[in-house]
């Protein structure tokens, strides 16, 4: 019975733990992302994230200086302290345009890469 008592203890201890990362992990973010294959540039980003519900996130990233500057939809999943977000729309005029972000939440600041593999550092 003290078991089954602390394994359901245990259960709930996760539960709002998990509940707690997903509701701070809705804001604004700004900061960088470095683009190696133009001249190892450094250009801004702001992201917002809007929701996060059952693992599931959803916001919009602005990228800004470079040729895909625009504001993009994005959704994404949130696993433990793992989010991926990929764009939904199109955020620039130019065909074939995306953004994709493979973030590590640490706290209130987002690090990680593009999908091209260029490293990218918000925070709130």
């Amino acid at each position: 019975m003290k078991i089954a008592a602390g394994f359901a203890l245990l259960a709930f201890l996760s539960l709002s733990t998990c509940a707690h990362a997903q509701e701070t992990l809705v804001g604004k973010y700004s900061g960088t992302f470095a683009v190696s294959s133009i001249r190892s540039e450094t250009f801004s980003m702001k992201l917002v994230i809007d929701s996060v519900d059952g693992g599931v996130v959803k916001g919009n990233a602005t990228p800004e200086g470079n040729i895909c500057a625009g504001t993009f939809p994005m959704q994404g999943k949130l696993e433990g302290n793992k989010l991926s977000l990929r764009s939904t729309g199109k955020g620039s005029s130019l065909k074939g345009c995306t953004f994709n972000l493979d973030l590590v939440v640490e706290g209130n600041r987002l690090t990680g890469t593009t999908d091209a593999g260029d490293p990218v550092r918000l925070s709130k």
